[in-house]
């Protein structure tokens, strides 16, 4: 069993704002945060860290901590936010990190505790690779078994 960690950033919510004023802003961060509640299980902790970002600690394996942040990512992408008849794009890019959970190792507490600064690497990641994506912190044990990994791997090649 693993801890896995996600941190979710909303994709230009400044720019957003700006364009569109708060209002819509507004109303996206309540829609949001019911994409959040929905696409986690019972027992998952979420919590808002400031302004667009959030995060949440999920149980299970890296894989499923992975199906989760893809489904919120596509529900929030779907998300249908309107303002003065013009639509708002909403997207969110996310990182996912993992450790195995190994109760009584402090190993185990130091991987714990890294999480989120994982996490929150592998969210930067997919954000200055283009957003609205989910990725992993290559240098996590256990996100080599997401499926970002064999992309990471050909992206890595290629800047060789």
């Amino acid at each position: 069993m693993q801890h896995c960690c996600l941190s979710i950033d909303i994709d230009f919510l400044k720019r957003s704002n700006d364009a569109y004023g708060h209002s819509p802003d507004d109303r996206a961060l309540p829609a949001i945060a019911s994409c959040i509640r929905k696409a986690v299980r019972l027992g998952d902790t979420v919590a808002r860290d400031g302004g667009e970002e959030s995060g949440a600690l999920v149980h299970g394996m890296a894989a499923d901590a992975w199906t989760t942040a893809e489904r919120l990512r596509l529900a929030v992408e779907s998300l249908d936010m309107q303002d003065n008849g013009e639509t708002v794009p909403l997207t969110e890019s996310i990182g996912v990190a993992a450790c195995a959970r190994t109760s009584g190792s402090p190993d185990g507490a130091i991987a714990a505790q890294a999480l989120p600064d994982s996490a929150d690497r592998a969210m930067y990641r997919a954000r200055r690779i283009g957003r609205s994506r989910v990725k992993s912190d290559p240098g996590v044990p256990g996100s080599a078994q997401s499926p970002d990994a064999a992309a990471d791997q050909q992206a890595s090649l290629k800047h060789a």
